[in-house]
């Protein structure tokens, strides 16, 4: 399984928030923002898949194939 550091972890979730201010603007971009904010913790350590079989099915995932997108 791989596996990311808590560094890359911090390094993904900042590059994803970076992403989102370059790309949307005004009350859009807040309330984006807001919601990232409210569950920072738990969308940045979230797996893209419960099923250990499947990408990205480890801490740090979610955020890993957002990028990837």
């Amino acid at each position: 399984m791989h596996t990311l550091t808590a560094e890359q972890i911090t390094e993904n979730w900042n590059k994803l928030i970076r992403i989102i201010n370059e790309t949307f603007s005004g009350q859009k971009r807040d309330a984006i923002l807001k919601l990232h904010d409210h569950f920072s913790e738990r969308m940045a350590l979230t797996p893209a898949s419960a099923k250990e079989h499947f990408h990205n099915a480890f801490p740090g995932g979610y955020v890993m194939h957002i990028l990837n997108v």
